[in-house]
């Protein structure tokens, strides 16, 4: 009993802290920073200034200073944020602590839809350089970003399989379940590394895995080359 009350401690306020962060996305106000890739921000009003200031580089890759703001309610810390679309649309955030009359950069961050609530964490999601839109958590501490790891990915793609799939009862893929036909419907529900969790039009879940063998070609409408 005793484990059990400790484990169930442990996980409300596991529960407790994941719906603080959820509930400090609220109210943050959209920007969108680029019309062709379609990426944007979401920002607290509150706690950033908009800087909205557009250059290129050497390398003639256009560049955007997108606003100042604190990312740590701890810290007095003022952070930039910036983005630029790479050079062969890979969009990326770039974070950069304030130093007095410098900026020292943290780490950047692939993907499409950056949000940053201000409560010490940054989220990011949108298909970059993966087969699906990957959704991430970052820690923000003044020695750099620090993803906070997921026992799994979600992934949400409710789709169409365009090969016969074979679909196992284990993440060692030993044990097959069944055979997911061309032409039927199936639910990708979760990721990590390259097995994927599919649920079949009658509700039997299982695994498959899915390699990112740089074709483009995948078996699953709507999963795509982790790549240009």
């Amino acid at each position: 009993m005793k484990l059990l009350f400790g484990s169930g401690l442990v996980f409300s306020l596991l529960c407790g802290q994941a719906q603080a962060q959820e509930e400090g996305m609220r109210g943050l106000s959209h920007l969108t920073i680029d019309t062709v890739l379609h990426a944007s921000i979401n920002y607290n009003a509150r706690s950033c200034r908009l800087l909205m200031r557009r250059f290129t580089n050497d390398a003639d890759i256009p560049f955007t200073d997108i606003l100042l703001t604190r990312l740590v309610p701890a810290l007095s810390d003022t952070f930039l944020i910036q983005y630029n679309p790479g050079p062969s649309d890979d969009p990326e955030f770039s974070i950069y602590r304030r130093k007095r009359d410098s900026l020292v950069e943290l780490g950047s961050i692939g993907g499409l839809e950056l949000s940053i609530p201000g409560t010490g964490f940054i989220f990011v999601s949108g298909h970059n350089d993966n087969m699906f839109n990957k959704r991430r958590q970052f820690s923000v501490t003044r020695a750099g970003l620090k993803e906070i790891q997921q026992p799994f990915y979600y992934v949400g793609l409710r789709s169409i399989a365009k090969n016969d799939i074979p679909i196992y009862g284990d993440t060692a893929l030993a044990m097959k379940v069944l055979v997911l036909h061309k032409g039927s419907n199936v639910e990708v529900l979760l990721n990590r590394g390259d097995l994927y969790l599919l649920k079949t039009p009658y509700g039997i879940v299982g695994w498959t895995r899915i390699p990112d063998n740089g074709s483009g070609d995948t078996p699953i409408e709507g999963l795509f080359y982790a790549g240009d």
